[in-house]
Formats: structure tokens, C-alpha cells, sequence
């Protein structure tokens, strides 16, 4: 889990520190706020400076924070360790903030309203020597039990596998969700017959929106 965390913040701060050397870009702006945007396919956030054009975050979520930090700022919270399910017809949850973690429950907590962020990898394995297919999808909960108001993260990603039981292939999944302040759970669920999963973390982080 923690090299999940000093990976993000590695990314982070390579991006601003790029920025800034290229063109003397204002990252923080003279109030001390950095702003940025996330790119969905490739699950990175990108610093920019408000003052110029910023083309590559047209059309993106954008988000703001104190480069100081703030005590609303959320901290990352994650599903630590491998997972491994062995797929079935129907959906499975693979990985879940609430109750498949070493600190049991685990699920992440806003006091403002927030960008909820969640990325997870999955190496398929086909135990079978015929083609297999299935999917995985991110979920966020409702503010209320862990279980309730579930609703998608991101589109369903689809696998088909070759026709051998020593087939592998890995996938990577990203999604996120604006949400008001509360308590939500991050599930990651799969389903295919004839394959199994296996996971090495699934890691979610908050980004406050103001």
C-alpha cells in the first residue's frame, strides 16, 4: 500500500516540478492553491497554471487544493495486499473498502464535497482450455451503508481470454465519482465462469472540490 501512495505523489509532484521549470508557471498560484485536472484513460493529474491556456485539461475534471494543505483534506485509504476470486457466472466482489482490508472497516470518509478517485489491477487467468469472457467494474456506494445506492465508477471492462489454461492477462481499472460530504465504499466485482482474479491492491484517494 505504500508504494501505491508514494507513487501518486511521485506523480504529482514530477508533473508540478516539470511545469514550473519548463515556463516559470505560477504552480501554486500566488494563494497558494494548485490547480490540475485528471485524465480518466491513463489515470494521471496533470498541474497547470491558471493564467495560461491549459489545452491538455479541455474537457477534464479539474481540481484544487492547498498547497499547504488543508484540515479537511482527506487522506488516501486502501484495500492492501492480494486478493484472489475465482470468477463466477454471476457478479463477485473481488475487492471492498468496508470489509476486505487490513484495517477492517476501511471505507472513505469526506468532510467536503470531494472528487472520489479509485484504481485497481487484475491479472486474469484462464483455468480452462476453452475461451473464457467476463467482466470487472468499479463501484462507489451511497452515503449510508456500505452496501447501498451502488452506482458505477466508470464503464464496465470487458476481458476475453485465449484458448488455454495457461493464458494470462493483465487489467488495469480507473474510475472516480463526485460526491457530498459522507462515508462511502469502494467495491471492485467481477464475473466470468472458468478463470480466476487475482489482485495485488485497490487503492482509493479523495481530491476536495473548492
Amino acid at each position: 500500500m505504500r508504494n501505491w501512495m508514494l507513487a501518486l505523489i511521485a506523480i504529482v509532484c514530477a508533473v508540478v516540478a516539470g511545469t514550473a521549470i519548463a515556463g516559470h508557471a505560477a504552480i501554486p498560484t500566488s494563494s497558494g492553491v494548485i490547480n490540475a485536472c485528471y485524465v480518466p484513460h491513463d489515470g494521471l493529474i496533470h498541474a497547470y497554471d491558471p493564467s495560461r491556456k491549459a489545452a491538455y485539461c479541455a474537457g477534464r475534471p479539474r481540481l484544487r487544493w492547498n498547497a499547504a494543505g488543508t484540515p479537511d483534506a482527506i487522506p488516501s485509504t486502501a484495500v492492501a495486499g492480494e486478493f484472489l476470486y475465482f470468477l463466477q457466472p454471476t457478479v463477485g466482489v473481488m475487492a471492498e473498502l468496508s470489509s476486505r482490508n487490513e484495517h477492517t472497516p476501511q471505507e472513505i470518509r469526506t468532510t467536503v464535497q470531494s472528487r472520489i478517485m479509485a484504481t485497481a489491477q487484475v491479472t486474469i487467468h484462464n483455468t480452462t482450455d476453452n475461451t473464457v469472457g467476463g467482466d470487472c467494474n468499479l463501484l462507489i456506494s451511497g452515503d449510508g451503508t456500505p452496501l447501498s445506492g451502488l452506482t458505477s465508477m466508470g464503464a464496465p471492462a470487458e476481458f476475453t481470454t485465449g484458448a488455454s489454461r495457461t493464458w494470462a492477462g493483465t487489467m488495469s481499472f480507473v474510475g472516480s465519482a463526485v460526491k457530498p460530504p459522507g462515508t462511502y465504499n469502494v467495491i471492485l466485482q467481477c464475473k466470468g465462469m472458468g478463470a480466476r482474479a487475482k489482485g495485488d491492491a485497490l487503492l482509493v484517494w479523495a481530491a476536495p472540490m473548492r
